[in-house]
């Protein structure tokens, strides 16, 4: 803000001047964050997740695998106690 100055010149002319003076105004609140770092965050946070649903997804697969393990060993068992004798130490003459 400015303010008017008035007063007699050595020659008794009347002039005015322009002071220019400090005006306080309202403080502005800034941000705790910048926008840079809310982005890196928000970027962080996304590449977290894609890896957990990358892990959950590994860890479906495995258990997948591992149950198709468990029924073919199942499998095999049977077929192995179809074509075995029930006890190896007695021999059966027919």
């Amino acid at each position: 803000m400015k303010t008017a100055q008035s007063g007699l010149d050595p020659e008794g002319q009347l002039s005015m001047e322009d002071v220019p003076t400090m005006v306080l105004c309202k403080p502005k609140l800034l941000p705790l964050k910048s926008v840079t770092l809310e982005k890196l965050e928000k970027m962080q946070m996304e590449a977290q997740e894609a890896v957990k649903q990358q892990e959950l997804a590994l860890k479906q697969q495995s258990q997948v695998m591992m149950e198709d393990t468990e029924s073919n060993s199942r499998s095999c068992r049977t077929i192995f106690n179809v074509f075995s004798p029930l006890d190896s130490n007695t021999i059966t003459i027919a």
